[in-house]
């Protein structure tokens, strides 16, 4: 396609932001990645500012089992325990001090909704404009059966399949740029001929440290390109312009700044770019989309710590005008 530029918007669900600490959670995902770029762009023609329908809950059976959807309403809290890890096994909190909390965790079940939402929304807008921006989602770690990795659920796969339930799309992409792999998406479009997920993270760590083989963290993407300390990053990273071959109707760029030195999380250690290797990264992704005429959404995902929000805050820049 054609890519218009003017038409290009800038996503951000009001209801989908909140300080972890308001619910005694020590997750160091800041809400300044996103309110640096709102500020920035707060007159900007390009953003545009959503409140959630909260339409979605009738769309999670497109990705997850239904004993999972049933859980939304069942058991809320237990979800969210779950999915931001902050129960051991011997029932003690990590990370959560529900004394401290101000808000009920059960709140997250809209959050996520919300997110998902927002990136539905971005993905309409690329099929109109050519590019898009989700300032949320990536919830990559959400597999079929259930959240896990931050992830509640599969914003990425839900927004593609209702898009190919409501709109026709056919063959669609995932590029998944986080430190971490997409395991929760590789799982749900393992037998999906009609999704093609490509992954490129860290060769070692999480999630793929788990010597149990039968663990979905091992079920491959249709590429997966892992990546050592000792590897030139942005070389491996032209595989991806060898695998792209083919029309797709649709590309959801999961973006993750997580990749950066200056992220706080240990798990994310594997990959350290610099600032500017960050950019030349989703430049030369947002290009290579460009020049095949794919339709790109893109979402935030994984980042933490109080300095990833500028790898957001550049490469929005650089796309859209404040």
């Amino acid at each position: 396609m054609k890519y218009h530029p003017e038409k290009s918007r800038l996503y951000y669900m009001e209801d989908s932001l909140g300080s972890y600490t308001d619910y005694g959670i020590g997750v160091p995902l800041k809400d300044e990645r996103v309110t640096k770029i709102l500020e920035e762009f707060k007159n900007s023609p390009f953003l545009e500012r959503r409140r959630s329908t909260h339409f979605f809950l009738s769309d999670l059976a497109l990705v997850h089992e239904r004993d999972f959807c049933a859980r939304t309403k069942l058991d809320p809290t237990g979800l969210v325990l779950e999915a931001y890890e902050l129960i051991n096994d011997d029932g003690s909190y990590h990370r959560y001090d529900p004394m401290a909390a101000t808000k009920p965790l059960s709140d997250f079940i809209n959050r996520a909704l919300s997110h998902c939402e927002g990136t539905f929304l971005a993905a309409c807008n690329a099929l109109e404009s050519g590019f898009s921006y989700h300032l949320g989602g990536g919830m990559h770690h959400a597999k079929s059966d259930g959240p896990g990795g931050f992830c509640m659920f599969n914003d990425i796969v839900i927004a593609i399949r209702k898009l190919q339930k409501e709109k026709g799309l056919g063959k669609c992409l995932v590029v998944d740029m986080d430190a971490h792999k997409g395991d929760g998406t590789a799982q749900i479009v393992a037998n999906d001929e009609s999704i093609d997920c490509v992954s490129i993270h860290m060769k070692d760590g999480w999630p793929l440290d788990n010597p149990d083989k039968t663990n979905s963290s091992y079920i491959p993407s249709t590429l997966d390109i892992p990546v050592t300390p000792e590897d030139n990053y942005l070389e491996k990273l032209k595989q991806i312009g060898d695998f792209i071959k083919e029309d797709y109707d649709l590309c959801i760029v999961v973006q993750g700044a997580d990749v950066y030195e200056k992220d706080i999380l240990e798990s994310a250690k594997g990959i350290q770019l610099s600032l500017g290797q960050c950019l030349e990264r989703d430049n030369y992704m947002y290009e290579l989309l460009e020049s095949k005429g794919i339709p790109q959404a893109w979402v935030m995902a994984g980042g933490y710590g109080d300095e990833v929000y500028r790898v957001f805050q550049q490469f929005v820049q650089s796309k859209f005008k404040a």
